[in-house]
C-alpha cells in the first residue's frame, strides 16, 4: 500500500509544474485524485499492525506532510503527528521525533499563527540545552519563515532570530550557515526603510564577503543569494549605471547555472558534524538535515530556495 502511496504521489508531483502552467481542469482533477488515492493508502498502512515503531512514525510523518501540503485537514495532520511523536518517545527515536515536531510546528501554525511562534521557542531551548546544533539551526530557520510569513520579519525579535544563528555559527566554524545568515538578515532589513538601514545591509554583504576563499561556502544559490542582495541594494542609490552592472552580473550567473533545476527548489548548507550519544540525524532526517557521507566532516541543512524559472522571473 505505501508503494502504491509513493507511485502516486511521484506521479503527481512530476506532473505539477505543467498543471500550474496549462491550468487544466482536468489535469487538476486527475491531480487530486492521485493525491486522494495516495492518502486512502497511507491510511489502510496505518490500520494494519504489522508496521515496527519506526515504520509506523516514518509512516504517520509522511501522511501527515502530505495532508498539510495537499488538503486543508490541519487537524487530521495534527493527529498523525501526535501519535508519531507519542511513538517516539515509548521507543526513543529521537531522529524521527525531531521530524514530527518539525512537521507539527508548521501545522500549528498554520491554525494559529501566534501559538506556532511561542511553540518553537520551546524546541530551540530543548536543542540548546541538549546541544543538538543541527536542530537548533532547522528550529531558528523555521521561526525566521514564520516571523516572514506573519509580515514581521523586520521586528527586532525576527533580527535577533536570525544574529543567534550566526553566533552559533560563527562559535562552530560553520562558514556556510553563517554567511547564510547574513545574507537573510540583509534580505529582511530592505523590508523596513528605516534610517540606517541601508548601511546595515552593505554590513552584511561584506560580513557574507569575508568568507569568500573558502571552500565550504562555494555554493551556486548562496553566490546568486548575495548578487540578489548587492543588485536590490543598489536600486536605492538611484545609480542606473550601477544598478544595470549588477543586473547584468547576475543575469549572466543565472545563464551560466547549468546544474540549477528548473522544478526543484532545494539546497544543501554544510555543518559540522558532532558526535553524539543520541542519533538525531538519519536516512529518515534527510528532507531537513541530511547526513554526510562516512568520511565527510560535515552533515547537509536542506534549505528551499527558488527554481531557475522562478527567480528569472
Amino acid at each position: 500500500m505505501v508503494a502504491i502511496a509513493e507511485e502516486c504521489l511521484e506521479k503527481a508531483r512530476s506532473a505539477s509544474h505543467d498543471i500550474a502552467m496549462c491550468g487544466s481542469e482536468d489535469a487538476i482533477e486527475e491531480y487530486q485524485k492521485l493525491i486522494s488515492t495516495a492518502l486512502t493508502c497511507f491510511e489502510t498502512a496505518l490500520d494494519s499492525s504489522r508496521l515496527t515503531p519506526r515504520e509506523e512514525a516514518r509512516l504517520r510523518l509522511r501522511y501527515a506532510t502530505v495532508v498539510q501540503e495537499e488538503t486543508e485537514n490541519v487537524m487530521e495532520a495534527e493527529t498523525a503527528l501526535t501519535k508519531g511523536v507519542s511513538l517516539c518517545d515509548k521507543h526513543r527515536l529521537f531522529d524521527l521525533k525531531y521530524c514530527l515536531q518539525y512537521a507539527m510546528l508548521k501545522t500549528l501554525f498554520q491554525r494559529n499563527q501566534k501559538a506556532g511562534l511561542k511553540a518553537v521557542d520551546t524546541h530551540i531551548a530543548n536543542c540548546e540545552a541538549f546541544k543538538h546544533v543541527h536542530w537548533y539551526y532547522a528550529f531558528r530557520l523555521l521561526k525566521a519563515s514564520f516571523y516572514h510569513e506573519t509580515g514581521h520579519s523586520s521586528d527586532t525579535s525576527a533580527l535577533e532570530n536570525l544574529r543567534a544563528i550566526q553566533d552559533i555559527a560563527n562559535v562552530r566554524g560553520d562558514v556556510a550557515m553563517s554567511v547564510l545568515a547574513s545574507l537573510l538578515e540583509g534580505l529582511t532589513l530592505l523590508k523596513t526603510e528605516k534610517e540606517g538601514n541601508l548601511e546595515k545591509v552593505h554590513s552584511c554583504l561584506a560580513q557574507a564577503a569575508k568568507y569568500q576563499l573558502d571552500p565550504s561556502v562555494k555554493i551556486m544559490e548562496l553566490d546568486v543569494l548575495t548578487m540578489i542582495l548587492d543588485f536590490a541594494a543598489s536600486l536605492h542609490h538611484q545609480n542606473p549605471e550601477l544598478t544595470t552592472q549588477k543586473l547584468r552580473k547576475l543575469q549572466k550567473a543565472l545563464d551560466e547555472c547549468e546544474d540549477w533545476h528548473n522544478v526543484r527548489a532545494d539546497f544543501t548548507v554544510p555543518v559540522k558534524k558532532q558526535s553524539s550519544s543520541a542519533k538525531t540525524v538519519s536516512e529518515d532526517t534527510e528532507g531537513i538535515i541530511r547526513p554526510g557521507d562516512a568520511d565527510a566532516s560535515s552533515d547537509l541543512l536542506v534549505m528551499s530556495f527558488m527554481t531557475k524559472m522562478e527567480l528569472r522571473s
